[in-house]
C-alpha cells in the first residue's frame, strides 16, 4: 500500500529517508545541476554528485520542475527461482518531473538507494548521448574494485577477476566493472550495483583519484560486428557516437547503492532482484531447477 505525503523541501533540495530512518538520500538542484547526495545515520557515503540522462537534441536537466513522493510502498516479489520464492520489499519514493522533460525516480530502501531515469515522449525514437553519474567519495576509503582484463579493448572481457583492494587514491586508470565496494570502517560498505538492463549498455566505472570519485562509463553503441567461429562469438567490430537508441517512453535501469553494516547483508540484499521488470514468462512449470555441469570447463 502507498500513501502521497509531503516532503521536506529546502531551497529546491529534496530529501528521502529510508522507512527505518538510518538512511537519507537527497536531490538537489541549487548548484543548476542535479545532484544526489546519500548518508546514513549521520554518516556521508556519498557526497553531492552530479547525475543526468544525456539525450541527444536536448539539454541537460538543470532543474527540479515538481516532485511527488509515496511513503512506506510495501512491494510482494515472486521469485520462482530464486534463493527464496516470495519476499516483500519496503521503501520510501521521490518522483521528480526535470525541466528538459525527463523523470527521475528515487527509492530509498532500508538497506540502499536506487534511482533511474523516465522518458514519456510517446511515439519518438531518442538517442541517448550518454548517462552521468559523478559519484564522489567522502575523504579516502578502501575500495574493492574488480578491473577489467583486457587493456586493448577494455570492455570486451569475461567479467572475472579478483578484486583490488586499495585506498581510492591509489585505484588504478583502468575500467571497473561491478559491483564494486567502498568500505567506510566499522563494517559500514556501500556496493554500486545496476538492475532492469535492458536495451542498453552495462554501466562500468573509472575511479578519479583526484577529486575522490568513481565516474560511471558506457560501451559506445554498436553498428558493425563480426564472428569468431572458433569461439562462436560476435564482436563488434564499429561503434556509434551515442551509448544507445531507446524507444521515447520507457523506463532506464536502475543504479543502485546497497548499503550494509556487516558483511553477512551483502549476499542477502534483495535489491537487484527487486528491482528488475517481472518475469515474461507467463508459465514457468516446464522449468525445472538443478545442477548443471559447466561444459565449456569440462569439455
Amino acid at each position: 500500500m502507498a500513501a502521497l505525503t509531503s516532503i521536506a523541501v529546502w531551497a529546491k533540495s529534496y530529501t528521502v529517508t529510508s522507512p527505518d530512518g538510518m538512511l537519507e538520500a537527497t536531490v538537489d538542484d541549487t548548484g543548476k545541476a542535479i545532484t544526489l547526495g546519500v548518508s546514513r545515520d549521520g554518516v556521508e557515503l556519498i557526497k553531492p554528485s552530479r547525475i543526468s540522462l544525456d539525450i541527444e537534441g536536448r539539454k541537460d536537466a538543470s532543474a527540479i520542475k515538481s516532485a511527488r513522493s509515496r511513503r512506506n510502498v510495501t512491494e510482494a516479489v515472486d521469485a520462482e527461482f530464486y534463493r527464496q520464492k516470495h519476499f516483500d520489499i519496503t521503501y520510501n519514493e521521490l518522483s521528480l518531473r526535470l525541466d528538459n522533460g525527463t523523470g527521475l525516480e528515487l527509492r530509498v530502501f532500508n538497506d540502499g538507494v536506487a534511482y533511474r531515469y523516465v522518458t514519456r515522449d510517446k511515439g519518438k525514437r531518442l538517442t541517448i548521448a550518454g548517462e552521468t553519474a559523478q559519484l564522489d567519495i567522502p575523504g579516502d576509503p578502501t575500495v574493492y574494485l574488480p578491473y577489467t582484463t583486457n587493456d586493448e579493448k577494455p570492455m570486451a572481457m569475461a567479467f572475472q577477476n579478483i578484486y583490488d583492494v586499495t585506498p581510492l587514491s591509489h585505484a588504478k586508470d583502468k575500467l571497473i566493472f561491478l559491483p564494486a565496494t567502498v568500505d567506510y570502517g566499522n563494517g559500514l560498505k556501500l556496493t554500486i550495483l545496476e538492475s532492469d538492463l535492458e536495451a542498453y549498455p552495462g554501466m562500468w566505472l573509472k575511479a578519479d583519484t583526484v577529486n575522490g570519485r568513481l565516474n560511471a562509463k558506457f560501451a559506445p553503441y554498436p553498428v558493425k560486428t563480426d564472428f569468431y567461429p572458433w569461439r562462436v562469438q560476435e564482436y563488434v567490430t564499429e561503434t556509434a557516437p551515442y551509448i544507445a537508441l531507446a524507444d521515447g517512453a520507457r523506463t532506464y535501469p536502475w543504479r543502485i547503492m546497497a548499503v550494509t553494516t556487516s558483511d553477512t547483508q551483502m549476499p542477502v540484499n534483495n535489491l537487484v532482484y527487486a528491482l528488475a521488470s517481472p518475469s515474461r514468462v507467463p508459465d514457468t512449470s516446464w522449468i525445472k531447477t538443478g545442477k548443471v555441469a559447466w561444459d565449456w570447463w569440462n569439455d
